[in-house]
């Protein structure tokens, strides 16, 4: 008689047989409580991975804390600070030289200051030297394009009345200046036409070697 089948003749007197296991069914029985700890080790190790990512991920972001606090705190060589204050004066000489007071040292140095000043408001420090490293190429950057229409302007108008003034009331020049003027048979207002131009590039010493001779001819 066939499990699970009845007796065609009665079904009083006899019992169904139960089908025996079969491989696959014992097998699973057998692996149950070993796949049942393999799944809970894999999700405590999924647990540990998360763990281990999001500590890693911390770290991550102190290092690159920390490496941005040392380029911050490691400022430009003495070689780069002399370089950047190169390129001032050139910057200021360049901006004045378009107005013909290249030559003009007071005007070069007090624009020369305000292009510094605004280079060093950008970082907040007091001397080029504090610049960081890896900021230098900015620093130049910012020199090249410089630009203040204002302070120019005011720069450019007292260099021209500290001009005026300096060659003397009604335009006039000073002793030496009037007696070489006077000696080489032109008047005073010729002599100052030539002292201004020739101003920024004489010395003391040139200036009064120059009336010397003047007075003499």
């Amino acid at each position: 008689m066939e499990c699970n089948e009845k007796n065609d003749l009665s079904t009083s007197h006899y019992e169904v047989a139960p089908c025996p296991p079969t491989t696959s069914a014992i097998i699973t029985e057998v692996m149950r409580p070993f796949m049942q700890a393999m799944g809970k080790m894999l999700e405590k190790n999924v647990e540990a991975i998360d763990r281990l990512s999001a500590a890693q991920t911390i770290q991550n972001d102190r290092l690159e804390a920390l490496e941005k606090q040392i380029r911050l705190q490691t400022p430009v060589t003495a070689k780069q600070a002399q370089f950047l204050n190169d390129a001032i004066r050139a910057k200021a000489r360049e901006l004045l030289d378009k107005r013909g007071l290249a030559d003009n040292k007071k005007a070069v140095t007090r624009l020369g200051n305000c292009i510094r000043k605004d280079v060093l408001a950008r970082y907040g420090i007091a001397g080029l030297r504090e610049i960081p490293r890896h900021e230098y190429q900015v620093a130049m950057s910012q020199i090249g394009m410089w630009s203040n229409a204002l302070t120019l302007r005011d720069i450019v108008k007292e260099a021209r009345e500290n001009e005026i003034t300096s060659s003397g009331p009604s335009g006039h020049l000073p002793l030496e200046g009037k007696a070489f003027g006077q000696s080489a048979g032109v008047d005073g207002a010729q002599a100052v036409s030539g002292a201004d131009h020739q101003h920024d590039n004489l010395d003391n010493a040139q200036i009064h070697e120059t009336g010397r001779r003047g007075i003499e001819l």
